[in-house]
């Protein structure tokens, strides 16, 4: 009888210190994140690096061969139209022949007349862009005409209206040009220290300066760079198997630029032609200028900045999407190594899915 008292206490001592070992080394539990995946609509959306430039930018240039004064302006400086902007003191007339000034002068008149016209035509496009709009929109109001009937409509009036500007800019631009082509045609005396004074064509700012100082000059010869900064447009290298899915007026949005949020716009326009680019890896690309309007850039987005442009392309029903995590939870006691890789992988999973979610303005 002592002899089994024993042989269940020994017993006993070793269940515990089996039970006390399998209590040390036992896996400890491991949180993971879960998410629940469903079939939904999908966005399909094409990226790429790009940089913003100046719907309109002017370049002035020396009408004269001379010796160009000293520029009392620097890059950034905001210029009024009309307002000198650099100062020319000619050389002899026989520098410039006579007949090469004239021909100059008849080149400029048919310059100004080349542009009056096309601001003519875009004004014409622009009534009937707008005609078409407000009809679309009255469609639209009896049920029709569709949304994306209407978006793009009004998208085209917008871009009419936008291309009477530039017109009118051009031909500001040109007549610019032909008081400057007549300025060679001066005559000029002995002793006479007429300047030939260069002026805004419009109301801008100083984009570029090549060259501050005062300095001999050729006719030709860029002085400085003008440009509006609050009428930018964004250029993004779309390659051209992704080019071929964006259209115009579709949605796009600029990130990457520097500010907090992502920045909304228009595509304007895709262009036909391709063009070679190396990448960084050395493969040779075709890619594509796709052009994008911004209607409300930021005060701090100038010319040539780095952005990175998107568009949307379309939608794709009934697709598996595994949005981004929502809650988290604990592993099981039991959780096995092979349970771990299955929850981490999931993870990743959903990362990635997360990183490549649309931006905020333009989910549906």
């Amino acid at each position: 009888m002592t002899l089994n008292k024993r042989t269940t206490l020994y017993m006993a001592i070793g269940a515990a210190v089996v039970i006390a070992l399998i209590l040390a080394f036992r896996p400890s539990a491991l949180p993971v994140e879960t998410a629940h995946v469903e079939r939904a609509a999908m966005m399909v959306t094409v990226e790429a690096r790009g940089q913003t430039r100046a719907v309109d930018s002017f370049v002035v240039s020396a009408p004269v061969a001379g010796n160009l004064e000293r520029i009392p302006f620097r890059a950034g400086d905001l210029v009024q139209q009309g307002q000198v902007v650099a100062r020319i003191a000619p050389s002899s007339l026989g520098a410039v022949p006579a007949r090469q000034a004239t021909a100059q002068v008849q080149q400029a008149e048919a310059a100004v007349t080349q542009a009056e016209a096309a601001l003519q035509r875009a004004r014409s496009q622009s009534a009937l862009a707008s005609s078409e709009a407000r009809r679309i929109e009255a469609l639209h109001a009896q049920g029709i005409a569709s949304k994306e009937q209407l978006d793009q409509a009004q998208t085209a009036a917008r871009s009419a209206a936008h291309d009477v500007q530039s017109a009118d800019a051009a031909v500001r631009q040109a007549q610019a040009n032909l008081t400057a082509a007549r300025a060679a045609l001066l005559p000029l005396h002995p002793g006479n220290v007429a300047l030939v004074e260069l002026r805004a064509p419009v109301t801008s700012r100083i984009f570029n300066i090549p060259e501050r100082s005062g300095r001999a000059i050729v006719p030709g010869e860029a002085i400085m760079t003008l440009g509006n900064p609050h009428r930018i447009e964004a250029v993004i290298d779309l390659l051209s198997q992704d080019a071929v899915k964006v259209h115009s007026g579709n949605r796009a949005w600029l990130i990457d630029w520097g500010g907090d949020h992502p920045i909304e716009g228009t595509v304007k326009t895709v262009e036909s032609s391709a063009f070679t680019k190396i990448s960084a890896l050395g493969i040779e690309e075709q890619r594509v200028h796709v052009i994008v309007t911004i209607p409300e850039p930021p005060p701090t987005l100038g010319d040539a900045y780095r952005v990175q442009g998107g568009s949307w392309c379309g939608a794709r029903r009934t697709r598996c999407r595994c949005p981004s995590v929502r809650s988290s939870a604990s592993a099981t006691t039991g959780a096995s190594t092979s349970s771990t890789a299955a929850a981490r992988a999931s993870e990743s999973s959903a990362s990635i899915i997360a990183t490549r979610t649309r931006p905020r303005c333009c989910r549906d």
